[in-house]
């Protein structure tokens, strides 16, 4: 059999080409997500018949105490818009494919656990 000739024009053209796209998608995927900050005051529960007692005993002793309550503060966070990397805590995506290549993964996954199945449920 004889050797199938390439054109290293082409292959060189190709190349590019998909370098291009992996360019695109990083440069969409550098772009950071939002963190979604939601905070809602609330009312504070009433005290207890414990509580309230010892809280008369109080403003009856102090002339100038009095009771006022204050609105809790409830946080919550929606983290489905942030990318993976900065999920991971990683500033930039950069540092995370970086990592990635330094620590041999991909994704963050070892390249043997793939190939073994290390770490699932495989058994034959």
């Amino acid at each position: 059999m004889s050797k199938k000739e390439r054109n290293n024009i082409l292959r060189i053209g190709k190349a590019a080409r998909r370098q291009r796209e992996r360019l695109l998608i990083t440069s969409l995927e550098e772009i950071p997500g939002t963190l979604i900050e939601h905070v809602e005051e609330v009312h504070s529960q009433p005290p207890s018949v414990e509580e309230w007692a010892a809280l008369n005993d109080i403003l009856s002793s102090c002339p100038g105490a009095y009771y006022r309550p204050r609105k809790q503060k409830r946080y919550s966070w929606d983290d489905s818009q942030l990318k993976k990397w900065q999920m991971l805590g990683f500033t930039s995506l950069r540092h995370y494919l970086t990592y990635n290549s330094m620590n041999n993964t991909v994704a963050g996954a070892r390249d043997f656990d793939e190939l073994f199945h290390i770490g699932d449920s495989y058994t034959e």
